[in-house]
């Protein structure tokens, strides 16, 4: 069975907490928020974000979007 948001997007009704994360896979949605807690949660990320957020702030351009774009940078350099 499918919802109407799921049959949307061609996703069965209990998969909807399921992300898509590249080539046809899929990840739990509760998976993958642990995993960034756990990301956030090491100090050199976290010190990183905060200083971005901070720099951003500071110049009165505070844009969290940009700030996401990083983290895949930021976290390859861990």
């Amino acid at each position: 069975m499918m919802t109407s948001q799921g049959a949307e997007r061609g996703v069965a009704a209990g998969d909807l907490d399921a992300r898509e994360i590249g080539g046809g896979d899929r990840i739990s949605a509760a998976v993958l928020r642990d995993f960034l807690l756990t990301c956030f949660r090491h100090d050199a990320l976290h010190d990183a974000v905060i200083e971005r957020i901070d720099e951003q702030a500071t110049e009165g351009d505070l844009d969290i979007s940009r700030v996401a774009a990083l983290l895949p940078r930021l976290h390859g350099e861990l």
